[in-house]
């Protein structure tokens, strides 16, 4: 139920969410460029809050999942990554780490061309393809905003075109490249005979092609490619011949939406989840209320704007027909409730609760 509960948040939110193969991503820096690949600029994402500078975020093709190991470099991201992969700029000036810069800048540049060769009258792809042809990119070090740059470690850049509203990442074609790569591949180091198997969803109920991993959705406290989901190889947990995920099948897409959800909740800014030790809390409904945005509030310190007084208005329009009034919220909206820990690569479910808005003001006065 769980899973069904975060796939209908996607098919509720998806207007506000991420498509199938992106993600919501922090890039503090754009390189701006014109449509014959020409450098104009670094853009600044960066906003200033107090005393702290919060990056942009931006809907960019997903992360490659399990990026990690010797051949790491090898996993570029499509039209994003951090200074190595874009820029070919070392993390130190160790030889090691000049020469591992070089292999993941052509390893970004290797996964343009394709794009660009299949793309060719895309003028912002082809815009990309022209600037990563230069032998260096000293107009872009030589840029004051570079030096703000280099001081975040692995800082994530990306490119946009001079008097465009949105990435060159953002545009109609890589939606579709991102979309068909996201149904159709598996990890690159996998074989064959492991992909694009068909089975029954447990999720949507549908026959569709079934996901051999699930995303990662890391929680406070967990590795980066912590899972809800994750069945562990050859450890006795394989029956009738299926391995990983096929032994609770459940599609691509829905674990793209199932985790997408999962992380729109989770994210930094979120005012859906509470953090308590090292257990994080996430919290929803079925449909559009109140109560979401106010819940929170019940177990902490009020917010800086102070809900009190709405906290107040909704206990009362929910006890309307108490009192004989028309209800102005449903009161019989399910609300759902998910208690997440870390445990070693995996989330631990801590609880899970499942009931109506109703229920839950009952407990709360």
């Amino acid at each position: 139920m769980i899973l069904q509960a975060l796939h209908a948040l996607y098919n509720r939110k998806k207007d506000d969410l991420p498509p199938q193969g992106f993600e919501s991503k922090e890039i503090p820096f754009l390189i701006v460029i014109d449509k014959n690949g020409q450098f104009i600029a670094l853009q600044d994402t960066r906003t200033k809050d107090g005393k702290k500078l919060f990056s942009k975020k931006f809907t960019v093709p997903k992360e490659k999942e399990g990026r990690s190991g010797k051949n790491a470099w090898k996993m570029a991201n499509i039209l994003w990554d951090h200074y190595g992969y874009v820029l070919g700029w070392p993390k130190s000036e160790n030889d090691s780490d000049i020469q591992m810069a070089k292999k993941q800048h052509q390893s970004f540049k290797t996964a343009i061309a394709l794009i660009s060769n299949t793309y060719p009258n895309n003028i912002e792809i082809q815009a990309v393809k022209n600037f990563l042809a230069k032998e260096t990119f000293d107009d872009v070090f030589a840029s004051q905003e570079w030096q703000e740059c280099r001081k975040i470690k692995g800082c994530n850049l990306s490119f946009i075109l001079e008097g465009s509203t949105r990435l060159v990442c953002e545009n109609e074609d890589i939606q579709s490249w991102c979309s068909d790569a996201s149904t159709n591949e598996e990890d690159a180091d996998e074989s064959n005979d492991l992909q694009d198997k068909e089975g029954i969803c447990l999720v949507t109920g549908e026959r569709a092609v079934i996901a051999r991993l699930n995303p990662r959705t890391p929680i406070l406290g967990a590795r980066s490619n912590a899972k809800i989901v994750a069945f562990q190889t050859n450890m006795g947990f394989d029956s009738y011949g299926k391995e990983q995920s096929y032994n609770a099948p459940v599609s691509k897409k829905a674990s793209f939406a199932y985790s997408t959800a999962l992380s729109y909740l989770l994210a930094k800014e979120s005012k859906q989840k509470l953090l308590a030790g090292d257990a994080t809390t996430v919290f929803w409904a079925e449909k559009e209320h109140q109560l979401e945005n106010v819940f929170a509030d019940f177990f902490g310190e009020p917010a800086k704007d102070d809900q009190t007084q709405d906290i107040k208005s909704l206990i009362a329009a929910l006890r309307a027909p108490q009192i004989g009034a028309r209800p102005e919220l449903d009161p019989q909206t399910k609300f759902y409730v998910l208690g997440l820990a870390p445990n070693a690569a995996r989330i631990a479910v801590r609880f899970w609760y499942e009931g109506t808005v109703q229920q839950i003001l009952d407990h709360i006065e």
